[in-house]
C-alpha cells in the first residue's frame, strides 16, 4: 500500500470508527489520525514506520511493533496496551497510569520510565538497560527479561516476586534457586511457629493447673479473705478470672 493509497484508505474511514488495522503494508508514514475521536485500537505493526503521528486521546491499544521507530509520541491518557517491540527506541515516553500491558523487547532502551501501579505484564527482553534496580508494580503478573538485566533485581525484595508475580522469565539466570531458598526458610519458620502453638495448646490444661497452684492460689491466699476464696473456687468461669 503506497502513501497515496494509505491516505485514500484513511480518508474513506468513518470518523467514529473504533479500530484501524494497517499491518504488513510496507508503510513508511501514517497520515493524520486526529479526526478519529472514538478509536480504541490501532494496529500498524510490521511496516517501515520511523515516526507516528499524534495519537487520538481515545486510543486504548497501540500495536506498533516491528517497525523502525526511534521514538514514540505522547501516549493517550487511557492507553491500556502498548506493544512497541522490535523497533529502534532508546527510551519510552511517560507511561499513563491506565497501562496494563507493556511489550518493549528488542529495542535499545537504556532506562525504563516509572512503571504504572496497575501494570500487569512487562516484556523488556533484549534491551541494554543500565538501571541498577527497578520498582515493580505490586499487581504485576508477568515479567520477562534476560541475563543482561539481572542487575535489575539486585535489591528487589523476593516477597514481591513471590506474592505477586506469577510468571517470571529471567533467561539464563539462576534466580529461582535464590527465591526457593528464601521461601524454604520462611516455611521452616512458619513450621516452628505452628509447632510452638501446637504444644501451647496441648499442654494448656497442665500449664493452667500449675499456674494456679504455684502462683495464683498462693497470691490469692495472701491477698483475699477466706470467704471470698471459697466463692472463687466455686466459680465455673475461674479460667476467665485467672487468665
Amino acid at each position: 500500500m503506497q502513501f497515496q493509497s494509505i491516505n485514500t484508505y484513511i480518508n474513506s474511514l468513518p470518523s467514529d470508527i473504533l479500530e484501524i488495522e494497517i499491518a504488513f503494508q510496507n508503510l513508511t508514514i501514517l497520515p493524520d489520525l486526529s479526526r478519529f475521536t472514538k478509536i480504541k485500537k490501532l494496529y500498524c505493526c510490521c511496516n517501515y514506520l520511523t515516526i507516528l503521528p499524534k495519537l487520538p486521546e481515545s486510543l486504548q491499544s497501540l500495536f506498533c511493533h516491528g517497525n523502525k521507530l526511534t521514538s514514540l509520541p505522547d501516549l493517550p491518557p487511557n492507553l491500556k496496551e502498548l506493544s512497541c517491540s522490535e523497533n529502534q527506541l532508546t527510551e519510552l515516553p511517560k507511561l499513563p497510569s491506565s497501562l496494563r500491558l507493556l511489550y518493549c523487547r528488542r529495542n535499545k532502551i537504556l532506562i525504563l520510565p516509572t512503571l504504572p501501579f496497575n501494570l500487569k505484564t512487562i516484556d523488556c527482553y533484549n534491551n541494554p538497560l543500565i538501571q541498577t534496580n527497578i520498582n515493580l508494580p505490586i499487581n504485576l503478573i508477568y515479567l520477562q527479561c534476560d541475563i543482561t538485566q539481572k542487575h535489575l533485581f539486585k535489591d528487589l525484595p523476593l516477597e514481591i516476586i513471590g506474592y505477586h508475580t506469577r510468571h517470571l522469565y529471567l533467561y539464563n539466570v539462576n534466580f529461582y534457586s535464590k527465591a526457593k531458598q528464601y521461601y524454604k526458610n520462611k516455611i521452616n519458620k512458619k513450621k516452628k511457629n505452628v509447632r510452638h502453638l501446637f504444644y501451647c495448646l496441648k499442654f494448656k490444661e497442665n500449664f493452667r493447673k500449675w499456674y494456679w497452684r504455684a502462683i495464683k492460689e498462693k497470691q490469692i491466699m495472701l491477698e483475699m479473705h477466706p470467704s471470698i476464696i471459697a466463692l472463687l473456687l466455686e466459680d465455673k468461669n475461674i479460667e476467665d478470672i485467672i487468665f
